[in-house]
Protein backbone atom coordinates (compact mmCIF):
# COMPACT_ATOMS: atom_id res chain seq x y z
CA UNK A 1 0.00 0.00 0.00
CA UNK A 2 1.48 3.17 -0.94
CA UNK A 3 0.37 6.61 0.26
CA UNK A 4 1.26 9.55 -2.94
CA UNK A 5 2.04 12.90 -1.91
CA UNK A 6 3.97 16.08 -3.07
CA UNK A 7 7.11 15.86 -2.54
CA UNK A 8 8.06 16.38 1.35
CA UNK A 9 10.80 18.65 2.64
CA UNK A 10 12.69 17.80 5.55
CA UNK A 11 12.66 19.66 9.04
CA UNK A 12 14.80 19.21 12.38
CA UNK A 13 13.92 18.82 15.81
CA UNK A 14 13.20 22.72 15.86
CA UNK A 15 10.80 23.05 12.92
CA UNK A 16 13.67 24.59 10.95
CA UNK A 17 13.83 23.03 6.90
CA UNK A 18 16.96 21.36 6.09
CA UNK A 19 18.45 22.11 2.65
CA UNK A 20 20.74 20.02 1.06
CA UNK A 21 22.74 23.37 -0.16
CA UNK A 22 23.01 24.09 2.90
CA UNK A 23 25.59 20.96 3.83
CA UNK A 24 28.79 21.67 4.87
CA UNK A 25 31.87 21.69 2.32
CA UNK A 26 34.56 19.08 2.52
CA UNK A 27 36.75 21.90 3.98
CA UNK A 28 35.40 22.89 7.27
CA UNK A 29 36.01 21.53 10.24
CA UNK A 30 34.89 17.82 11.88
CA UNK A 31 32.94 20.07 14.62
CA UNK A 32 30.22 21.61 11.81
CA UNK A 33 30.29 18.05 10.00
CA UNK A 34 29.05 16.42 13.23
CA UNK A 35 26.55 19.18 14.24
CA UNK A 36 25.56 18.36 10.40
CA UNK A 37 25.11 14.56 10.64
CA UNK A 38 23.33 15.34 13.92
CA UNK A 39 20.83 17.89 12.80
CA UNK A 40 20.05 14.93 10.07
CA UNK A 41 20.14 12.05 11.84
CA UNK A 42 16.96 13.61 13.93
CA UNK A 43 15.47 15.08 10.84
CA UNK A 44 11.45 14.02 9.81
CA UNK A 45 9.95 14.78 6.38
CA UNK A 46 7.14 16.75 6.28
CA UNK A 47 4.18 17.13 3.51
CA UNK A 48 1.95 19.67 3.78
CA UNK A 49 -1.40 18.56 2.95
CA UNK A 50 -3.58 21.83 3.65
CA UNK A 51 -6.19 22.69 1.00
CA UNK A 52 -5.98 19.13 -0.25
CA UNK A 53 -8.26 16.75 -1.44
CA UNK A 54 -7.51 13.23 -0.38
CA UNK A 55 -8.90 10.82 -2.49
CA UNK A 56 -8.55 6.85 -1.58
CA UNK A 57 -9.60 4.32 -4.85
CA UNK A 58 -9.81 1.63 -2.15
CA UNK A 59 -9.61 1.27 1.61
CA UNK A 60 -6.66 2.74 3.12
CA UNK A 61 -4.30 0.32 5.40
CA UNK A 62 -5.61 0.51 8.93
CA UNK A 63 -2.26 1.73 10.28
CA UNK A 64 -2.44 4.93 7.81
CA UNK A 65 -6.07 5.48 8.32
CA UNK A 66 -4.94 6.07 12.76
CA UNK A 67 -2.05 8.46 11.34
CA UNK A 68 -4.35 10.59 9.26
CA UNK A 69 -7.35 10.64 11.74
CA UNK A 70 -6.35 13.55 13.94
CA UNK A 71 -5.51 15.58 10.91
CA UNK A 72 -8.96 14.53 9.01
CA UNK A 73 -10.84 15.58 12.07
CA UNK A 74 -9.65 19.00 12.33
CA UNK A 75 -7.65 18.34 16.16
CA UNK A 76 -4.50 19.20 15.09
CA UNK A 77 -2.58 21.25 12.34
CA UNK A 78 0.17 19.04 12.02
CA UNK A 79 1.05 15.53 12.69
CA UNK A 80 4.29 14.03 13.36
CA UNK A 81 5.05 10.14 12.69
CA UNK A 82 7.97 7.82 13.56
Amino acid sequence: MGFFHERSKMVDEAGQEIKLSDKPKKDVSPTEKELWRERWKNAKAQVDLSKKILIFLDMPHDQLLRRLRPILSHDKKSLITQ
